[in-house]
C-alpha cells in the first residue's frame, strides 16, 4: 500500500475577468436585460413584478460610471407606471362602453412584448425609447 500524504488543496481559482465591473454578478447588459424582464416577474408574484425593477434600479445606478443602468431603470419605471395607467382606465371603460375589454387584451399583449423587445435592445447594449411611453422620469 502507498501512504503517500494527499496532495495539498488547490485555493478556488478565481473567474476571469476583463476589468468589466459586476452587477449583482452579472455584467451591464445583462443586468439591463434582467430589469426589463424582471417585469414578469409580477405574473408569478402579485407586485413583485413592480418592485424587482425598482430595487435593482435604485441599489445599481449610482454605481454605474456610464449612466446606462440609469436611463434603462427609468425606462422600465416609466414603461411599469404608463402600462397600469392604461390598464386602470381599459378597467373602467370595461364598466361604461364595450371597448374596455379589447383595450385590455391590447394592454396585456403590449405588457408581455414591450418589455422582451426592451430587454433585446438592453442586451444588445442599446437603450431603447418604448414609444407611447409617459416619461415621468427624465
Amino acid at each position: 500500500m502507498d501512504n503517500e500524504p494527499p496532495p495539498p488543496a488547490q485555493p478556488p481559482v478565481p473567474p476571469p475577468s476583463c476589468g468589466e465591473p459586476l452587477f449583482w454578478g452579472m455584467k451591464l447588459n445583462i443586468f439591463c436585460t434582467m430589469m426589463y424582464l424582471a417585469c414578469f416577474a409580477g405574473y408569478v408574484v402579485p407586485y413583485v413584478g413592480i418592485i424587482l425593477p425598482i430595487i435593482m434600479w435604485l441599489v445599481n445606478k449610482d454605481q454605474d460610471a456610464s449612466g446606462i443602468i440609469n436611463q434603462h431603470g427609468r425606462n422600465v419605471l416609466n414603461f411599469i407606471i404608463s402600462i397600469n395607467i392604461c390598464a386602470i382606465i381599459a378597467f373602467f371603460l370595461c364598466f361604461i362602453f364595450c371597448i374596455g375589454i379589447p383595450l385590455l387584451l391590447a394592454v396585456f399583449i403590449v405588457s408581455l412584448v414591450v418589455p422582451v423587445i426592451a430587454a433585446v435592445k438592453a442586451h444588445e447594449g442599446h437603450v431603447w425609447p418604448i414609444p407611447f411611453c409617459i416619461r415621468f422620469f427624465k
